[in-house]
């Protein structure tokens, strides 16, 4: 199992992110706008996060929606990078 496989998962409804502990104890934290599958789903629901056993993916099973953690935190990192052909300071 990679060290970057996720342990425990949770959702953080007063921030609105799931929060991913990593193996190597690395807490990852990621905007829900980032799960656009998700969009609609109630904050009791959002807490339900299921980890598969490798810890390579996260589900939510009474919405049927799973989700790739490696996937999940290349978006993750593609929406923190920094579009400077925009302009300084702009995101993409």
């Amino acid at each position: 199992m990679r060290a970057t496989a996720v342990v425990d998962a949770r959702y953080d409804a007063t921030r609105d992110r799931v929060e991913l502990t990593q193996r190597n104890g690395k807490v990852r934290l990621v905007p829900r706008r980032l799960l656009p599958e998700l969009d609609g789903v109630p904050a009791a629901i959002l807490r339900s996060i299921a980890v598969s056993p490798a810890g390579d993916a996260i589900s939510w099973r009474d919405v049927d929606v799973n989700v790739s953690v490696r996937g999940l935190l290349d978006r993750e990192r593609r929406s923190r990078r920094v579009d400077f052909s925009a302009g300084a300071g702009h995101t993409t």
